[in-house]
């Protein structure tokens, strides 16, 4: 069996130095870690969360890996920030040979996070089950992403990634083609797909390569 989560960034400022660097707005920040909260509550524990590099998908990655204690899990891919549905799909059905397209080569060097210590704390003053959390710091060379101060490389979360015995992935990106791979995938047509929505899928396949069209049940769809 296999599930696989889909998840739309939270909601991102209007402005930035370009669309790629846009950072989650205040309310997008409250309702990823409303979101982080809920599936803690689920107990979910993601074996990965590939995440699109772009500011505002990382930090929303970020938010949840926090959240559920699987900061050593997420992988950022450049690729997922514009990616087509048809690709999308493709790329769910490698998942079992751990190509991840070019992961570990073009991924921007930027502050992922984008939030001072005063306004994370501002947030979880907000949303008191969060109350004194950290969140993870950046993103810098190499994919290399620093979890409280403990440097993680991308490449390693991948190869100690064991596809065959993965029972649930995260998946976090933008729309269009992440809400439209709910509808491909999934037993009917997911209609919208706001900002900061999940969408949970179950295959039952043993392989990510034997997901067909149209074939996961739905266990999750909610936005926040």
């Amino acid at each position: 069996m296999k599930r696989i989560y889909f998840i739309r960034h939270a909601e991102a400022q209007s402005g930035g130095k370009s669309d790629f660097e846009r950072a989650l707005s205040r309310v997008g920040e409250l309702c990823a870690i409303k979101l982080g909260e809920k599936l803690r509550s689920l107990g979910l524990a993601p074996d990965l969360i590939i995440t699109s590099s772009a500011m505002r998908a990382l930090h929303t990655a970020q938010i949840i890996a926090n959240a559920l204690g699987a900061t050593k899990r997420v992988v950022p891919l450049r690729e997922l920030y514009d990616i087509s549905l048809w690709d999308l799909a493709k790329f769910v059905r490698s998942l079992d040979e751990k190509r991840f397209f070019g992961c570990g080569v073009n991924v921007e060097k930027y502050n992922a996070v984008g939030l001072s210590s005063e306004k994370h704390r501002d947030a979880n003053a907000e949303n008191s089950a969060f109350k004194g959390t950290k969140i993870p710091a950046s993103i810098g060379e190499n994919n290399a992403i620093s979890c409280n101060n403990v440097e993680i490389s991308s490449t390693d979360v991948m190869q100690n990634f064991n596809a065959a015995s993965a029972e649930c992935v995260f998946i976090v990106g933008h729309n269009p083609a992440i809400g439209g791979i709910c509808s491909l995938l999934g037993e009917k047509e997911v209609d919208k797909f706001p900002p900061c929505s999940i969408c949970g899928l179950e295959f039952d396949v043993h392989k990510f390569s034997y997901i067909t069209d149209h074939s996961g049940k739905i266990v999750m769809l909610q936005s926040f």
